[in-house]
């Protein structure tokens, strides 16, 4: 390999990781958490988690009845909250719930699923 390929190669890696590092240092990605952890549990149906995350039982009834096909889409970005524990809004069936998420550690994959609230 001559060195002009050696230092695209390069170029292209730490463009890549400096990609990742202000994804994750941003938090953008935590919409992308929400949705696999909400799809994670519609798919799984597991009854005691889905009452954990229900803030009451209209939610828990809504996510009970849902078939394990069902998927949670369009998730907006940050809608408010603090560095902790943030709010999105998304879409199960075509009906809008918010989702609460709230930060564990300093790692990568550190949010997690505090709440669902169903509006309708």
């Amino acid at each position: 390999m001559t060195r002009k390929v050696k230092f695209v190669i390069f170029a292209c890696i730490v463009a890549v990781c400096l990609f990742l590092f202000y994804y994750w240092a941003s938090d953008d990605y935590v919409p992308d958490v929400a949705q696999y952890q909400v799809n994670h549990i519609i798919r799984n149906h597991d009854t005691r988690e889905i009452n954990q995350v229900a803030t009451n039982r209209k939610t828990a009834k809504f996510l009970h009845s849902l078939k394990t096909s069902d998927r949670c889409q369009k998730i907006s970005e940050f809608q408010g909250g603090t560095e902790e524990c943030g709010y999105y809004v998304a879409s199960i069936k075509n009906k809008p719930v918010g989702i609460y998420m709230q930060k564990k550690s300093n790692s990568f994959w550190n949010w997690k699923l505090k709440s669902i609230i169903c509006f309708d």
